[in-house]
Parts: C-alpha cells; sequence; structure tokens
C-alpha cells in the first residue's frame, strides 16, 4: 500500500485518488470523497487528537487498510516515520 503523506494543501488527496480510485473519485472539476472512506477518516482523526490510544488504534486500522486500499493520503507523518513504514512525502 502507498502512504502519501502530505501538509494540508499540497494536493495529496489528487496523488491518492490517481494511484487508488478507491478512497477519491476524480471528477470532472475536483476530487470527491468516497462516501466509504470511514477508516480513513478515523485514521485522521488521530492526527488531529494527539492521543497515545489513538495511535495505539490506528496499528489495527492499517491492516484494515491495507486489505482494501493500494494507496491512502495521511497527515500522520510521526506515526508511519516512527513506525517504519515507507511513504511518499509531499511539501
Amino acid at each position: 500500500m502507498h502512504i502519501i503523506l502530505y501538509q494540508p494543501g499540497a494536493h495529496g488527496a489528487l496523488v491518492s485518488s490517481v494511484i487508488d480510485s478507491t478512497d477519491y473519485i476524480l471528477g470532472a472539476d475536483r476530487i470527491i470523497a468516497n462516501p466509504s472512506r470511514q477508516i480513513h477518516l478515523e485514521l485522521n482523526n488521530a492526527h488531529y487528537n494527539h492521543r497515545k490510544t489513538e495511535y495505539e488504534q490506528v496499528d489495527l486500522q492499517i491492516e484494515k487498510l491495507e486489505e482494501k486500499y493500494n494507496a491512502i493520503s495521511s497527515h500522520l507523518f510521526d506515526y508511519f516515520f516512527n513506525r517504519n513504514h515507507n511513504f511518499i512525502l509531499i511539501f
């Protein structure tokens, strides 16, 4: 699974949608969020809440994500870096 880490506004969702449209759908003039991306939203909630217990839940969510997606976009740089995941970083 490709992990796209990006700063807000750096179009990580666009890169993710080109690799795997399951997470995002490319519209004519915008990227449309797929309603089935609940796990992905929970992953990003851990970033915004910065709670250790939520980071532990991310470990379980990553396994679910790997079964379903070829690419995800996230702001969880510390999480993926500290756990030695391979990722694509966009500034």
